[in-house]
């Protein structure tokens, strides 16, 4: 089994290589190709390990030509998300679209991500069933409009802010006790 700190020397490696098609190092079989130029990436479903992780963020943090990414499924993936955040706050693509719905991040891991693409033209983003209010779907978690801060920020944004935006599952009405903080941020951020 590879270490992760084999797949991050791996990973330099492969960024040179333009023939390989398909690597499996650990769960995930990786688009090589893809990861390092792809303008498309979609990663529907696939539930990678930590390994598979480091080595696709090796790759994407040589990509120049992305726009488009769909990391959404319906496994947790916290800390491969933590992994790809932190390459894709050093990656220099202009990413349009950004769908990691069902991935439940959290309040840190979405922040840790939206951060990372604070840069990005962001024209459409899904953010569905990621509990980004810091809320559960059961449960008395305290309500935090962190998140839907930063999602309003890149909503407002001068030359052009999100068109599409998906936020369903996100409790921002709370869950026990009923706010109406998140709603009154979104209706502002979209006048």
């Amino acid at each position: 089994r590879v270490r992760e700190e084999e797949a991050h020397h791996l990973g330099k490696s492969l960024v040179h290589n333009r023939t390989l098609e398909r690597l499996m190092v650990d769960n995930t079989a990786l688009a090589v190709q893809q990861l390092v130029g792809g303008a498309k990436l979609n990663l529907v479903g696939v539930d990678f390990s930590e390994v598979d992780g480091t080595l696709m963020a090796q790759l994407l943090v040589h990509n120049r030509a992305l726009r488009s990414l769909d990391l959404s499924g319906s496994k947790p993936l916290h800390k491969q998300m933590k992994l790809l955040s932190e390459a894709l706050s050093r990656c220099s693509f202009s990413l349009t679209e950004l769908s990691v719905a069902g991935r439940m991040l959290g309040l840190e891991g979405s922040a840790a991500l939206l951060d990372a693409l604070k840069a990005c033209p962001l024209q459409v983003l899904d953010l569905t069933n990621n509990e980004i209010c810091g809320v559960k779907a059961s449960g008395t978690d305290p309500f935090n409009v962190y998140v839907l801060k930063m999602v309003c920020a890149l909503a407002q944004r001068e030359g052009g802010g999100l068109r599409r935006l998906k936020l369903k599952g996100n409790n921002i009405i709370g869950n026990d006790v009923y706010t109406a903080e998140g709603v009154h941020l979104i209706s502002e951020a979209l006048r």
